[in-house]
C-alpha cells in the first residue's frame, strides 16, 4: 500500500458508504473529495478519519462497476460496432470466444516476450479480454465467435479482492499465421501520441469505445482510491485517475478497455475500466506499461 495513498484507502473501509475518495489537490490538498455509492443515506464521516486535518466533501454517486455489456444482436450503432476488414483500427468492440460479454480492444502496443523477442498486439481489460478463462492463446473475436480472431491472449494483470490493486489489464497477440491483423491507429483518434502523459487535474482527454465512440472529458482527480463491483466480488484500488464527461457521458457498459489519450496529444493517459452515472476510472497508463513492458507507440 502505498504510503501517499493509504490513508484515501483508510478512509473508503471506514465509511462503507463511499467508493472513492482524492486530494482536491495532490501536492498541498486542502480537501479530501469522497464520492457515497447512492444506496446508503449520506451521512457524516463519523468513523476514523485518517487525515483529521482535511476536510471531506462528500458528493452524491452512485456504485463503481466495470465497463463491459452483455453480447447484444442489434445493429451497429456506431463505427466501433462494425465489423472490420483487416488490417483492424482498435477502439472497436470485442468478444473472447466463449464469453457472454462484450468490450473494446483499446490501443495497439507491443512488447517484448519471455524469449526477448517482439511481439505486437491489443491492450484491454482483464476483464474483457480474460476474467475467468485465463489461457495463454485464448481466441480474440470481433464481434462474436463466429468471426475469425483477430488476436490471441498473451498476459494479464488482474485484480485481487483481497490486496490493493493498480490495474485491471489484459494483451494480446494480434500475428495471426505469421501476418499483423491490426492498424496503428485508433478508431475517430488515428494514430498515437509518441510519449506516455501523466493525467493532472483540468487535463482534457479523449477515448475511443465500442459503446459511446468518441468522446471527451476532463481529467478532474487523480491519486485516487475507488471501491470497483465486478458482480461477484469488490476490489480495491489505489492511484487511479478519474474523469468526468465535458458535455456527453464520457463512458458506458462496452467502453472497458479503452485507451484514454490526451485531447491534443493523443498521449497514452490512462486505460479506461470502470465508471458510474457520474465518473469514469482509469488505471494510468504507468501501472499498465509497468505491469507488461509495453511500448508505445506502436510500431
Amino acid at each position: 500500500m502505498d504510503h501517499r495513498y493509504a490513508p484515501l484507502t483508510q478512509l473508503l473501509k471506514d465509511n462503507t458508504q463511499l467508493v472513492a475518495a482524492w486530494y482536491d489537490d495532490p501536492i498541498l490538498p486542502n480537501k479530501i473529495i469522497a464520492i457515497n455509492d447512492g444506496h446508503s443515506p449520506t451521512q457524516a464521516i463519523y468513523k476514523t478519519n485518517p487525515i483529521q486535518h482535511l476536510p471531506v466533501e462528500q458528493q452524491n454517486g452512485s456504485t463503481i462497476r466495470i465497463l463491459r455489456t452483455p453480447v447484444t444482436r442489434r445493429a451497429p450503432q456506431n463505427i466501433n460496432q462494425i465489423c472490420q476488414d483487416e488490417p483492424i483500427e482498435l477502439g472497436t468492440q470485442v468478444q473472447p470466444s466463449r464469453a457472454n460479454w462484450l468490450g473494446t480492444a483499446g490501443a495497439p502496443v507491443s512488447w517484448l516476450d519471455p524469449n526477448n523477442a517482439r511481439r505486437w498486439g491489443v491492450l484491454s481489460n482483464w476483464h474483457v479480454l480474460a476474467d475467468g478463462d485465463e489461457q495463454i492463446g485464448r481466441p480474440i473475436h470481433q464481434p462474436d465467435t463466429a468471426s475469425p480472431a483477430f488476436a490471441k491472449l498473451s498476459a494479464w494483470a488482474p485484480p485481487d479482492p483481497n490486496e490493493i490493486n493498480h490495474v485491471d489489464a489484459a494483451i494480446a497477440d494480434a500475428q495471426i499465421n505469421g501476418f499483423h491483423t491490426i492498424a496503428d491507429r485508433i478508431l475517430d483518434l488515428g494514430t498515437l501520441g509518441t510519449k506516455p502523459l501523466t493525467a493532472a487535474v483540468g487535463l482534457s482527454v479523449s477515448k475511443s469505445g465500442r459503446t459511446t465512440a468518441l468522446t471527451h472529458a476532463e481529467c478532474i482527480g487523480v491519486g485516487a482510491s475507488v471501491h470497483v463491483s465486478y458482480g461477484h466480488f469488490t476490489a480495491t484500488f489505489e492511484d487511479q485517475d478519474i474523469f468526468a464527461g465535458t458535455t456527453t457521458p464520457f463512458s458506458a457498459p462496452g467502453d472497458s478497455g479503452s485507451l484514454i489519450v490526451g485531447r491534443s496529444s493523443l498521449c497514452p493517459t490512462a486505460l479506461l475500466f470502470a465508471g458510474s452515472t457520474e465518473i469514469t476510472v482509469g488505471n494510468p497508463i504507468r501501472h499498465v506499461i509497468a505491469a507488461f513492458g509495453l511500448l508505445f507507440p506502436f510500431n
